[in-house]
């Protein structure tokens, strides 16, 4: 069992029960379906298209009418994405460390497509 914070339920849940809400969350900033973790106004990480690492992103405005998220670091394993972010944003707080906590140790997802 692992703590959730508030916007992913705020309470103790098994890990894959928190990983669901983290994917199926729509009040995330501009309802982008593959956030997984909101650390700040102006930092969040996102799941690949191809669903095959986590990337570290910063909001650098809009551009067009539209969010512009540059992406800053690419990781697979949740400890390395722990060091990204702590690159990035210097010490964590307990809430985000919280919502990274609620990620698989490694991301094995992707697209196996035969050729």
């Amino acid at each position: 069992m692992i703590w959730c914070p508030p916007v992913f339920g705020g309470h103790f849940m098994h890990q894959s029960t928190a990983l669901q809400k983290v994917h199926r969350n729509s009040r995330l900033p501009h309802n982008y379906r593959a956030v997984v973790a909101q650390l700040s106004a102006r930092w969040r990480v996102v799941e690949c298209r191809d669903g095959v690492q986590w990337i570290l992103q910063r909001f650098d405005g809009t551009r067009h009418g539209r969010a512009r998220w540059t992406g800053r670091s690419y990781c697979r394993t949740r400890e390395g994405l722990k060091r990204a972010c702590r690159t990035s944003l210097g010490e964590l707080s307990t809430y985000q460390l919280a919502m990274l906590d609620c990620l698989p140790e490694w991301m094995e997802g992707g697209n196996d497509k035969a050729a």
